[in-house]
């Protein structure tokens, strides 16, 4: 539980390592719930890290009369970074977005019913892992689209063990995200809509990309 939070509930982080070519980005994502779940609080803040320095290019003039110039390229630390905050309280969600060129706020009202949280998405694949066979849905909000959708769920057993989990975050959404997971609600296999696959990375890939993390 946060130190700021006088209350007892939930909390979850998760850290993240994205490598796109030559740039990093590491993510890390806390979001905490009351048990009452009447609070919530989470925030996630994306940094990208390149490996190499970026070079800006500089002009220094050589010879003032002939308008003649030295081009040099100088190295530079840049980062960009992207931050969310959330906060539900009050029955109402507030949230704020900076990214390297603004800064927004946005305000909803919580959904009356069915209303599912940062930390309870991430742990309904242990919760549905023992229900029989169907379909769930609830409203929930995504960071991704930055906005309060109704979700389903639905899940599907296999006869190893395994289950799957179809998970289409908003009514407009043509394509499920599918994600297996093993008897013991470990990931193996997420296919997002539009056909990507994400695998979980060995030990050694981890270590070899995030040394300083790993335990």
């Amino acid at each position: 539980m946060p130190a700021y939070i006088e209350r007892f509930g939930y909390k979850i982080q998760i850290m993240v390592r994205m490598q796109l070519k030559g740039t990093l980005f590491d993510s890390v994502n806390v979001c905490y719930m009351a048990d009452e779940r009447d609070e919530e609080i989470w925030s996630i803040r994306t940094t990208e890290r390149p490996q190499h320095l970026r070079k800006i290019v500089k002009y220094r003039i050589s010879d003032r009369q002939k308008l003649k110039f030295d081009v040099q390229e100088v190295p530079i630390d840049l980062q960009n970074s992207w931050v969310e905050t959330g906060l539900l309280s009050n029955k109402k969600i507030q949230l704020t977005r900076s990214d390297p060129s603004s800064n927004k706020h946005y305000e909803w009202d919580v959904p009356n019913k069915a209303y599912l949280s940062q930390a309870d998405l991430y742990l309904l694949p242990l919760i549905l892992q023992d229900q029989p066979d169907g379909q769930w849905g609830f409203y929930a909000y995504h960071p991704n689209s930055g906005k309060i959708s109704f979700r389903t769920e639905r899940l599907e057993h296999k006869s190893n063990g395994n289950y799957l989990i179809y998970s289409r975050l908003a009514p407009e959404d043509i394509q499920e995200q599918v994600t297996e997971y093993d008897h013991k609600g470990k990931i193996v296999l997420r296919i997002l809509a539009g056909g990507r696959k994400l695998i979980p990375a060995a030990r050694r890939q981890i270590e070899a990309r995030w040394p300083q993390f790993v335990k």
